[in-house]
């Protein structure tokens, strides 16, 4: 009996290490395709056909989607790989925060350093077109 009780002893401490390796389950940061899906509505706008409202709304839905620092670093990154695949609607494209009202805690540039983007706290007073 006593071997069966060593046993048990010995399966939750190897149970306590496996979980304690693993850790708790953590939200990846938002993705480079979910990126892409919520800049989609100012493609038109970059591009000088499209409504700016239309954008703003994506820009909005962006911001408000990424809440962690993990999150916006993640948008960042990927707002700088948009950037660097259209170099021509780049400049446009800094300007769409603020023509939206929206804050974001970093200037888009290509030379802005992702890892130090910071979640932020305070938005803009509203004035979007």
């Amino acid at each position: 009996m006593e071997e069966s009780g060593m046993d048990t002893q010995a399966m939750f401490l190897a149970m306590t290490v496996v979980v304690a390796a693993v850790g708790p389950a953590r939200v990846s940061a938002i993705t480079c395709p979910e990126v892409d899906g919520y800049m989609i509505p100012c493609i038109g706008y970059l591009l000088g056909v499209g409504d700016l409202r239309t954008c703003c709304g994506g820009v909005s839905g962006l911001n408000n989607a990424a809440q962690s620092t993990p999150d916006r670093r993640a948008v960042c990154g990927c707002l700088q790989n948009l950037a660097g695949r259209f170099p021509s609607i780049a400049a446009r494209a800094a300007g769409i925060p603020d023509q939206c009202g929206v804050r974001i805690p970093y200037a888009f540039s290509p030379t802005t350093d992702c890892n130090r983007v910071e979640k932020q706290v305070s938005p803009l007073p509203s004035s979007s077109p």
